[in-house]
């Protein structure tokens, strides 16, 4: 009887879900009017993308 219960009970909770939780904006996405719009973003875009490869444990030394 208690297999059936907590079979049960899982099954209530599973339905029930948390969408609420669960739907949320992406934090790393920008909307296309937001994105790289002119020379001076992209340029910024390029010395981001770049500067992660100057970490002298990542791409250095330390990397296996």
């Amino acid at each position: 009887m208690t297999i059936r219960f907590a079979l049960a009970f899982a099954l209530v909770v599973s339905l029930a879900g948390c969408n609420s939780m669960l739907d949320q904006d992406p934090v790393d996405q920008l909307p296309d009017t937001d994105a790289i719009t002119n020379a001076q973003g992209a340029r910024a875009a390029l010395v981001g993308a770049y500067n992660a490869l100057e970490d002298s444990r990542y791409y250095g030394e330390d990397f296996v």
